[in-house]
């Protein structure tokens, strides 16, 4: 996952970009992933750098970059709605508790490998489903 970049749009006419530093990565509580969010400009020249790490901690709802709520998924990657009084399914999600399980999950029964759960996990917290990512 070496040099992995996504592009984060634009600010002020300039290209923002993510970049993956490393991750830590912690079985019993917690992962981190490092990130640096550039700004460059439209002739190549990097203007600004600033962190942009984020932790998924076992047990905590996980958030996007606007700090809402993920809606919460089982194993199988599909949406769990919340349940009325009567114990029907609403279409009101959950909010996403067990992401860091999940996480484990994959991993230990290597559906995912770290680098695309990785990959996957920041297009969703930055809201990058709609735009392209690239290596470099």
């Amino acid at each position: 996952m070496e040099n992995k970049v996504w592009d984060y749009g634009t600010e002020n006419g300039m290209q923002k970009q993510l970049v993956y530093q490393g991750h830590l990565f912690r079985v019993d509580k917690f992962m981190t992933i490092f990130l640096t969010e550039k700004l460059i400009s439209p002739t190549g020249v990097v203007i600004s750098t600033k962190p942009a790490d984020y932790q998924i901690i076992k047990g905590k709802i996980s958030t996007d970059i606007l700090d809402n709520p993920l809606p919460k998924k089982n194993t199988e990657g599909q949406i769990i709605y919340k349940l009325d009084d009567d114990g029907n399914k609403t279409d009101i999600p959950e909010y996403r508790d067990n992401a860091f399980e999940n996480i484990i999950f994959y991993i230990n029964n290597k559906i995912f490998t770290i680098s695309e759960l990785i990959d996957e996990g920041v297009k969703e917290r930055f809201k990058l489903n709609n735009i392209n990512d690239n290596n470099q």
